[in-house]
C-alpha cells in the first residue's frame, strides 16, 4: 500500500486579511530545500499536526505551529494582524487514485482543535469553511 501527498494547505485569518499558502506535491520523491526561516519545519509540523500525530515531536501536545499561525502574523507592509483562526488542510491519495482530504484547525472560535475532519476527494472548499 502507498500513499502520497497532493497538497498541503495553512491559512490564517485575521479581520482583514487571509494569510496562507498552498503546497503542491509532485509524485516521487520530493525535496524541500529553501533558506533558513523559509517554512521547510512548519511545512512538516503541519502535516503531522494534520494527521493527528504531533505527540512525535515531543511531550507537549501544543499545536507545534510557528507564531503567525497561532496568535499574530506581520504583514508584507509590516503591520501586526491578531490570528482569529487558523487551520491546515492536507490531500492524501492511495496507489488506487482515491483521495482524503485532512483538515485540522490550529486556532478557532469555537471548534475544538483536537479534532480531525476528513472527507473524501480533493480540497475544493473555501478558505473559510
Amino acid at each position: 500500500m502507498s500513499l502520497r501527498l497532493r497538497q498541503l494547505r495553512l491559512r490564517a485569518l485575521t479581520g482583514a486579511i487571509v494569510f496562507g499558502v498552498d503546497l503542491r506535491f509532485d509524485d516521487g520523491l520530493v525535496v524541500l530545500r529553501a533558506d533558513n526561516t523559509s517554512g521547510k519545519s512548519t511545512c512538516i509540523n503541519a502535516i503531522l499536526y494534520a494527521l493527528g500525530v504531533e505527540g512525535m515531536l515531543g511531550t507537549s501536545y501544543a499545536v507545534p505551529l510557528p507564531h503567525a499561525m497561532t496568535h499574530s502574523i506581520e504583514a508584507p507592509d509590516g503591520s501586526e494582524h491578531p490570528v482569529l483562526e487558523s487551520y491546515v488542510v492536507l490531500e492524501i491519495e492511495n496507489a488506487g487514485g482515491d483521495v482524503l482530504t485532512i483538515k485540522r484547525m490550529a486556532k478557532s472560535q469555537g471548534i475544538d482543535e483536537r479534532l480531525i475532519t476528513a472527507w473524501n476527494g480533493a480540497n475544493t472548499r473555501s478558505c473559510r469553511e
